[in-house]
C-alpha cells in the first residue's frame, strides 16, 4: 500500500514527493556549488590578508564577498523563476509531478541568496577564529529546519511546500546569526565595513574555490543523469528509489568526514 502524505489539496504518494525533490535537487546543488566556491575561495583570500596584517583590506574583501554572493544568488533566482517551467521539465519532470517540483523549488529560489550565504558565513566564522559560533549557527539552522518541517507538514498539512518553507526558515535562522555577529561584533577580527569595489577579489575568490565548485557541480550533473535515466526506464518510483540511496550516501559521507581527516 502507498503512504499518502505531503499534500495540501490532493493525496500525494510519498514516492512522488521523493521524486519531485530529487528532480529539482540539481538546481539546489548548483546553488550549493556556487556557495562552496565563494566560501572556500573568499575565506582563503581574506585569511591571507589577515595573515599579512592587512586587516582593513581583509574586512573590505570580506564584505565584498558577502554582498557579491547575495547578489549572485538574487540573479540566479530571478533567471530561474522567469524560466521555471522549462527548467523543471529540462531537469526530468513529467506532468504527474511537475506541480510538486514547482511547489518545492520556488520557495527555495526566492530565498536563494540566503541559501548561498549560509556556507559563506560558516567559512568566515572559521577565518575569524570563531568556529564554535559557526557550529552553533549550523545546528540552529538544522534544528529550525527539522522543527518547522514537522509543523508545516505533519501539523499544518502544507505538503511538499511545507518542506521547502522549513528549509528556507533553516537558512534564515543560520544566516541571522552570521548577519548579527558580523554587524555588531565590532571588536572581532572580521565585521562588515564599506566594501572595496575591487571585483578582481571576487574573481580570485571564484578561482581559489573552483575545485569545490567542480566537485559539487559534478554531484549535480550526476544526480541529473540518474534522474533522467530513472524517469525513462522506471518512472517516478525509480527516481524516488535513487533519492533514498543518495540521501543515505550524504549521511554516510558526513559520518566519514568526522573520522577521516
Amino acid at each position: 500500500t502507498e503512504i499518502y502524505t505531503l499534500s495540501l489539496h490532493d493525496a500525494l504518494p510519498i514516492s512522488s514527493a521523493f521524486a519531485a525533490i530529487n528532480i529539482v535537487y540539481p538546481l539546489f546543488s548548483l546553488l550549493f556549488a556556487i556557495s562552496s566556491m565563494l566560501a572556500s575561495g573568499g575565506s582563503a583570500l581574506v585569511a591571507k590578508r589577515m595573515g599579512e596584517q592587512k586587516n582593513k583590506v581583509a574586512k573590505q574583501y570580506f564584505t565584498l564577498v558577502v554582498v557579491s554572493s547575495a547578489a549572485i544568488g538574487l540573479i540566479i533566482a530571478l533567471i530561474c523563476l522567469i524560466f521555471i517551467k522549462p527548467i523543471i521539465y529540462l531537469l526530468g519532470s513529467d506532468d504527474s509531478i511537475y506541480q510538486y517540483c514547482y511547489d518545492y523549488i520556488v520557495p527555495i529560489l526566492i530565498f536563494a541568496p540566503f541559501c548561498i550565504l549560509q556556507m559563506i558565513f560558516h567559512s568566515f566564522f572559521v577565518a575569524a577564529g570563531k568556529p564554535k559560533i559557526g557550529l552553533i549557527a549550523t545546528l540552529t539552522g538544522g534544528t529550525t529546519n527539522i522543527i518547522f518541517d514537522y509543523i508545516f507538514i505533519a501539523v499544518m498539512g502544507m505538503g511538499i511546500s511545507g518542506a521547502a518553507y522549513g528549509t528556507v526558515l533553516g537558512f534564515l535562522a543560520q544566516n541571522s546569526i552570521g548577519i548579527i555577529y558580523f554587524t555588531f561584533k565590532r571588536k572581532g577580527t572580521l565585521y562588515f565595513v564599506k566594501p572595496s569595489l575591487n571585483f578582481l577579489a571576487v574573481i580570485k575568490s571564484c578561482y581559489n574555490g573552483m575545485a569545490e565548485f567542480i566537485g559539487n557541480l559534478a554531484m549535480s550533473i550526476t544526480t541529473f543523469l540518474f534522474n533522467i535515466g530513472m524517469m525513462k526506464y522506471v518512472g517516478v518510483d525509480g527516481v524516488a528509489a535513487i533519492t533514498i540511496v543518495l540521501y543515505a550516501e550524504f549521511i554516510l559521507t558526513s559520518i566519514f568526514g568526522v573520522f577521516i581527516p
